[in-house]
C-alpha cells in the first residue's frame, strides 16, 4: 500500500509538470494511464524479487485431509472388528505412543464393546480445521469423524469419534490419531452429567 501511494504521488509530481496549459481531462489521463504502468512495472518486479521462501510453504488440500480421515475410519474400524490392537496401535503418533499405554487402553475398549460387531451405520470423516500462516501455509490441520450405529451380535448400539493431525509443523511426533471415544449409545441416553459407563477412550481422551 505504501508503494502504491508513492507510485501515486509520483503521478500527481507527473501531471504538474506537463504545465497548466494542458486540457486537464486529456493530462489526467496521462497521468493515470502512466500511473497504471509505472504500478504494473512495479509490482511485477516486486513479484520477480521476491524474498519469500516459496519453498517453505506448505499448500495442503481439503481433500487430501478427507482422504486421509476416511483411510482412518476405515482401518479402526476392522480393526475393532477383528480385535486387531496392532493395525489400530499404527493409526496413532509417535507422541501418543510414548504418552499413553496404548495396549491397555486398546485391550479396554475392545472389551467395552459388547459382542461383535455386525454392521456399521453412518460414516463422517473429513477436514477439522487447523492453523496456517503468510510465510508458511498450513501450520496445522486437524481431521476428525464420527461412525454412528456400530451395532454387535448382542443388539448393542456404539458410536465412535476420533480426532487426528495431517501435519503439525511445530510437532510433527504428534502427526497421526490423538484420540478415539467410543460411546454406549444406550447407556449415554440413560444416564446425564459424567455418564458412568457410556464411554472409553484411547490416546488423549479424558
Amino acid at each position: 500500500m505504501k508503494r502504491y501511494c508513492i507510485i501515486i504521488l509520483s503521478g500527481i509530481v507527473l501531471l504538474f509538470q506537463t504545465g497548466c496549459s494542458i486540457d486537464w481531462k486529456k493530462g489526467t489521463n496521462t497521468v493515470i494511464n502512466k500511473t497504471k504502468e509505472i504500478y504494473e512495472e512495479k509490482v511485477i518486479k516486486d513479484i520477480d524479487d521476491s524474498t519469500v521462501d516459496t519453498e517453505d510453504f506448505i499448500y495442503i488440500s481439503q481433500e487430501d485431509v478427507e482422504k486421509e480421515a476416511n483411510r482412518v475410519v476405515e482401518v479402526m474400524m476392522n480393526a475393532f472388528r477383528e480385535k486387531d490392537a496392532e493395525s489400530l496401535k499404527t493409526l496413532f503418533s509417535e507422541f501418543a505412543h510414548k504418552q499413553y499405554d496404548l495396549d491397555t487402553q486398546i485391550s479396554d475398549a475392545f472389551e467395552f464393546i459388547d459382542g461383535n460387531i455386525v454392521s456399521v451405520g453412518k460414516t463422517l470423516a473429513g477436514y477439522g480445521g487447523g492453523s496456517t500462516s503468510a510465510t508458511h501455509g498450513a501450520v496445522q490441520t486437524i481431521y476428525h469423524g464420527v461412525v454412528y450405529d456400530i451395532t454387535t451380535d448382542t443388539e448393542k448400539k456404539y458410536t465412535l469419534t476420533f480426532n487426528g493431525f495431517y501435519n503439525f509443523r511445530s510437532h510433527e511426533d504428534q502427526i497421526g490419531v490423538l484420540c478415539i471415544y467410543i460411546t454406549d449409545d444406550d447407556k449415554y441416553n440413560v444416564y446425564s452429567g459424567d455418564n458412568p459407563g457410556a464411554e472409553i477412550g484411547i490416546g488423549d481422551w479424558q
